[in-house]
């Protein structure tokens, strides 16, 4: 009996231990794909879920779990070298998309700090920023650009204003255009962020332009984040570096989002480094 018992334990750790594995290699993981993985019915899974969240070790959603980093973002300095060369693809792609006489709402990002520095090399675009990194590059030389830095509570450790002074401000504008990063697209074609601020200001961006332009690597397509920035028939366009699955990419076209897809650079070129 007692070998049995000590049996039945160890298997159950060690599913345990799989799906923490999995939950943490891919972000999310839903019951019945576990179920089917591990060869298990979906009330085992759901028990192991239950006792790992209870353990601190991941978190349940509807349906499945997400790992404890989906309700958290990493530092600003890691984001920056994270995925990188995409970043750099998509911002180089982005700024295609404007030219001289366009006005634009732009928000703190890593990927539209790239998206910044890529305008740089355009003139006779108006940019109004919450982002000191932002500013720093769309203004370099030759400087043909006219950037105006938001006020507002500083966060130094993005270089980014925010707060109610900072959506005030944003409040007395009326541009062509917002472009926009977030920390996670879900499945139904969500955009989500960590940090509620950053959020709002977001939203006060959308609700000041006349289009609206989300830049989002790949990696956090089918993802999920704390706070809800908007639904996906409020973006106009999405610029990405890969096709996004095929359930956010249903969402998107259903809601008229266009997807753009960031070509791949030749080989050997790679994104240049600070």
């Amino acid at each position: 009996m007692e070998r049995k018992e000590a049996r039945e334990r160890n298997a159950v750790k060690a599913r345990q231990s799989a799906i923490l594995k999995r939950v943490y290699r891919d972000g999310r993981a839903m019951v019945v794909d576990l179920a089917e993985w591990l060869d298990a019915s979906r009330e085992t899974v759901r028990r192991d879920l239950t006792s790992l969240a209870e353990q601190g070790l991941l978190r349940k959603i509807h349906g499945g779990a997400v790992r404890l980093q989906s309700a958290q973002e990493d530092t600003f300095g890691s984001r920056l070298e994270l995925n990188r060369d995409a970043k750099y693809r998509i911002g180089k792609r982005a700024a295609e998309l404007f030219g001289e006489g366009d006005s634009l709402l732009i928000d703190s990002g890593s990927t539209t700090i790239l998206f910044a520095e890529a305008l740089a090399e355009k003139r006779g675009i108006t940019i109004f920023t919450n982002s000191q990194h932002v500013a720093h590059a769309a203004s370099k030389p030759p400087g043909g650009n006219s950037v105006f830095l938001l006020g507002g509570q500083y966060y130094h450790e993005c270089g980014e204003t925010l707060g109610s002074i900072t959506n005030d401000q944003i409040q007395m504008l009326s541009t062509d255009h917002a472009v926009l990063t977030v920390g996670a697209v879900d499945s139904g074609g969500r955009f989500m962020d960590f940090v509620a601020d950053a959020a709002y200001t977001a939203r006060a961006m959308m609700s000041r332009a006349r289009q609206v332009t989300v830049l989002v690597d790949s990696s956090k397509l089918d993802k999920t984040a704390l706070v809800l920035v908007c639904q996906s028939h409020q973006v106009s366009r999405l610029v990405t570096d890969a096709l996004p699955p095929s359930a956010v990419l249903t969402s998107l076209q259903a809601a008229g989002v266009e997807v753009i897809v960031a070509d791949a650079p030749p080989p050997g070129k790679a994104a240049p480094q600070d």
